[in-house]
């Protein structure tokens, strides 16, 4: 995934996942419905990235809300594009595939259950 926002030119803070510490993407963090690892794993990948040498990966091993969260100051009244880049596979047709959401707003893109190994 490579993540973008843009008002009056602002981008995501590390939206292309380029910038790490540990081996975990700086301005970004992970949440999810069940916390276990057993459950959601979270990684930092290198390799048939989008653009440049990284993205973000959640492995799912059961059903579970999980996700990337970046939290941004948003202005009143503005109005604010989010895009990605995303690529999943293996998604029933009865679960939620991918999307990028707004939390705490119950926005959310159409989801994406299986791109065929390609960045959609």
């Amino acid at each position: 995934m490579k993540a973008h926002s843009y008002e009056n030119g602002v981008e995501l803070t590390n939206g292309s996942f380029e910038s790490a510490e540990s081996n975990w993407p700086t301005g970004w963090t992970q949440d999810a419905y069940q916390q276990s690892s057993d459950v959601s794993t979270f990684t930092l990948e290198s390799g048939q990235a989008h653009a440049g040498n990284h993205f973000l990966r959640i492995h799912n091993s059961q059903p579970n809300d999980a996700r990337w969260i970046q939290r941004v100051q948003v202005k009143s009244g503005a109005i604010y594009k989010l895009s990605s880049w995303v690529r999943a596979s293996s998604i029933g047709s009865d679960k939620t595939g991918a999307n990028i959401s707004v939390l705490g707003v119950g926005s959310m893109s159409r989801d994406i259950k299986d791109t065929n190994g390609k960045w959609n």
